[in-house]
């Protein structure tokens, strides 16, 4: 702990102290958490030891093996094992677990399952210093909870800081950003730490309703002054806000617009929600402002708004927020409330005719390079393509002694292996056995639809939109390994451009810039089956885009002579499958090592994203590598401009869903003085992946601005059974299409409280597994749902259904074989 400085220590005991500041409870006591779904008390703990794939790098840190035999952790616990050194121990002590680590050492806990709504959870760990003589070393002890998933990232929550003998729990409210993963919460530990306990609480979904809080997200319109705590003559205060909430996470409905009553000061001492501001984001508990006992509402008030038509509501507590969650709780507002469609908010100013005019013409222009590229090698010669391929290659791999220049790697049971090779010191691997063409996937019709939508949408808030659709790998590496197919063009990523460009979405296709600047750097991509672009990809990437953004006229704010590169360590690190093989060509390269990536620098420090910038990049990890954070494409592009670039980037599948709908419920915030939208994609994820349609969005919000929430149901089980289903989506029923075509579903609904003289609004949570449409009709109204072939995800319908309905009749229409899940379904009025 020495390698603590004074101002490290003042840092982390400051971060401390705000931490236990928001964690006291605004009645004086404290408060149920919600619902338990896991607990550890450390009573059990096994042996770790060190797993295959790592067990080299272990080895060579020559650590005595008392460090080893002493790792025991509980059933699904693991460590960072290369954070292990000399003194490290992690062992049982008196049924608890203690954790003795000189440098920063990562404990991964147990993993919570997949979701497919977006939970709150609370983690409650309780942890303490040891006060007796076996702690002799630390004189404090630093511990940091994070959260996350190894694939898609992880994500810094809180930090403690423990004094010798001190105990403390700490209540860590955790909201995901993602949908359909499963994730864990995990520790960096310095110093010597006991964990007495580890829970995790679902929510707090009965107790809020009980209670009467809302969690509520949204903006603030104005706010009232607050006095000077100096010269005021009482000694407490508060202050009013106008806040519009935009979502109501969890508890009881409230109205879209409220006047919210704050903490000021105390005893003359201001809060630090004095700091919040018009135009900030907020997540809010909140009650009615009538139900605080007699002794709370008599404090002085401060307000200069005098909002009286508006409820007055509390705020127990206020945490700032930069964007509001991607998904929409089912919680609809109270009171009739007016819905601003998202295609006529105007954020920004209009598109002008050049800007379209210059659109149309890029659009034309890649349109008809492509169908020239694609005329000259005709369906009807793929065969033989494949064929002289096959033939090619086999003598290829033959020029290679055995087993030299071959990688492998085992998935679920299965080997696979792939063959290097170094083209004028860039490296490639390809599958043993490759197609030069192979299936050629299409778009859904459903994406084509949903694209055309989030154009719309960006059009009509005076933004354009762009797709960068990034090759498949192995395409690519098929022709540049094999020289003589280099001029064949990538069908895949061929094909999907064009059905864009054929839509009216500008994209373009560049894996021949790809395969002609093939030993531009040494990598292209991440290596032997990790699809992830690298330096020449991005670089090729960033080239183009750059010169296709010079129609924009972007002013270069930033001199380009204080850009500089320097070399770094890739997103994977060390891990042992991005390190360089042995018994393979890698030219001057060591075997054993990882390579550096490119890092592009200004003034010599790393280039963030730029909340002004008039570019905004969409995307998830294929945005990021290989520098890791502020990721490669923004950076690159900030230099190739000479101006700076926004990026927004959620990791996996979840951008082209809950991405843009987080950007639906918060569209002041990311498009505000944006000129273009760029969305960068792998074409596997683009034929993959369901795109949130906003015109069924904006739909379902007018519906639900209408109505309110009156009834909830479920259908408690289809004509189909299957675990490997029910897997992917607990707690829904599944059907299957029979031979007939149709599925016929009948829910009375005469015990919901319904008024039946009026008309009435219905929301499914539905899906369809596979890439056929399933048509539906609910009391003669049309609803059509998601295909979710790789995807698995339950996504909202909603329909209006006419007075007097007393029974809900739903038949669906597909191909036999198709398998339907539902999961709740709302009744609003």
């Amino acid at each position: 702990m020495q390698m603590i400085g004074t101002f490290a220590v003042k840092y982390y005991v400051l971060i401390l102290l705000s931490m236990c500041f928001s964690l006291i409870p605004v009645w004086g006591k404290t408060t149920p958490v919600g619902e338990r779904i896991l607990e550890e008390n450390f009573e059990k703990l096994i042996h770790l030891g060190v797993p295959a794939w790592c067990a080299d790098s272990v080895k060579k840190k020559n650590l005595p093996s008392s460090v080893l035999k002493s790792i025991h952790l509980p059933t699904g616990w693991d460590i960072g094992w290369w954070g292990l050194d000399h003194a490290t121990r992690i062992g049982a002590e008196k049924d608890f677990l203690r954790i003795q680590a000189v440098t920063p050492l990562t404990i991964y806990g147990a993993g919570i399952p997949q979701t497919y709504e977006q939970q709150d959870y609370i983690f409650r760990i309780t942890m303490r210093m040891p006060s007796d003589a076996s702690c002799k070393k630390s004189k404090i002890a630093v511990g940091s909870f994070r959260y996350g998933t190894v694939q898609y990232g992880e994500f810094w929550d809180r930090d403690v800081v423990l004094t010798r003998g001190e105990r403390v729990t700490v209540d860590v409210p955790v909201r995901f950003p993602l949908t359909g993963v499963g994730f864990r919460g995990m520790f960096r530990v310095v110093g010597d730490v006991v964990f007495d306990k580890f829970e995790v609480y679902n929510g707090r979904k009965r107790e809020l309703k009980k209670e009467g809080i809302s969690v509520v997200e949204g903006v603030i319109v104005a706010r009232s002054q607050l006095p000077d705590p100096a010269k005021s003559s009482y000694p407490d205060c508060r202050y009013t806000l106008h806040f519009k909430a935009m979502n109501i996470l969890k508890g009881n409905p409230c109205p879209k617009e409220i006047q919210l009553i704050v903490e000021g000061f105390k005893k003359y001492k201001l809060f630090n929600t004095n700091n919040l501001k018009v135009g900030d984001f907020i997540r809010c508990n909140i009650v009615s402002f009538d139900s605080l006992p007699e002794e709370k509402k008599n404090i002085q008030q401060a307000d200069d708004l005098s909002l009286f038509e508006l409820d007055n509501y509390y705020s127990l507590d206020i945490e700032k927020i930069y964007g509001f969650s991607a998904i929409k709780s089912n919680i609809a507002f109270s009171g009739k409330q007016k819905y601003d469609s998202i295609f006529e908010l105007q954020i920004n100013s209009a598109l002008t005719e050049k800007m379209k005019k210059d659109q149309a013409s890029a659009i034309s222009s890649e349109l008809q390079r492509i169908n020239q590229m694609l005329k000259e090698y005709p369906a009807e010669k793929y065969a033989e393509y494949n064929k002289k391929f096959t033939a090619v290659w086999t003598a290829e791999k033959q020029k290679d002694p055995p087993e030299y220049n071959r990688l492998e790697r085992i998935d679920s049971g299965k080997k696979y292996r792939y063959v290097w090779r170094n083209i004028d010191n860039s490296f490639w691997t390809l599958p043993e056995h490759h197609q030069l063409i192979g299936t050629i996937p299409r778009l859904q019709r459903q994406n084509i639809k949903a694209l055309q939508s989030l154009q719309k949408f960006f059009n009509a808030n005076g933004c354009q939109f762009m797709v960068c659709v990034i090759p498949n790998f192995f395409n690519i590496a098929s022709r540049v390994i094999n020289r003589d197919f280099r001029a064949v063009p990538d069908f895949v990523s061929a094909f999907v451009v064009r059905d864009f460009l054929q839509n009216g979405i500008e994209t373009f296709y560049f894996a021949d810039s790809i395969i002609s600047n093939y030993n531009r750097y040494p990598w292209a991509y991440f290596y032997p089956y990790d699809d992830h672009p690298s330096d020449t990809t991005q670089d090729v990437l960033t080239d183009i885009l750059s010169r296709r953004l010079g129609r924009y006229d972007l002013p270069k704010v930033l001199d380009k002579n204080r850009f500089s590169e320097d070399q770094a360590a890739h997103v994977y690190g060390e891990s042992p499958q991005y390190l360089f093989p042995f018994n393979c060509d890698i030219g001057k390269n060591t075997a054993g090592k990882s390579y550096k990536c490119r890092r592009i620098l200004y003034d010599k420090k790393e280039i963030f994203p730029n909340p002004d910038s008039a570019v905004l990049l969409l995307g998830n990890s294929f945005l990021q590598t290989p520098m890791g954070a502020p990721d490669s494409v923004p950076s690159l592009l900030t230099q190739k401009l000479s101006a700076p670039v926004m990026s927004y980037r959620i990791s996996g599948n979840a951008i082209a869903d809950s991405g843009f709908t987080n950007i639906f419920h918060n569209p002041e915030f990311y498009l505000k003085n944006k000129k273009i939208i760029i969305f960068v994609m792998s074409v596997d994820y683009i034929y993959r992946v369901n795109f949130v349609n906003a015109d069924h969005y904006d739909s379902m919000m007018k519906l639900l601005s209408e109505y309110g929430l009156v009834g909830e149901m479920q259908i408690k089980e289809g004509n189909f059974t299957d675990k490997s289903y029910s897997k992917l989506l607990p707690n829904s029923a599944f059907f299957k299409i029979p031979a007939s075509g149709k599925v016929r579903i009948r829910k009375n609904i005469a015990d919901q409280k319904i008024n039946y003289s009026k008309a009435m609004a219905l929301q499914l949570s539905a899906c369809a597994f596979g890439r056929d449409p399933v048509i539906g009709m609910v009391n003669g109204e049309k609803i059509e749902l998601r295909e979710m072939e790789f995807y698995h995800k339950l996504d909202k319908v909603m329909v209006k259904l006419p007075k007097a309905v007393k029974e809900l009749e739903i038949e669906l229409t597909g191909k036999p074989g198709t398998v339907i899940a539902f999961g709740n379904i709302q009744l609003y009025q």
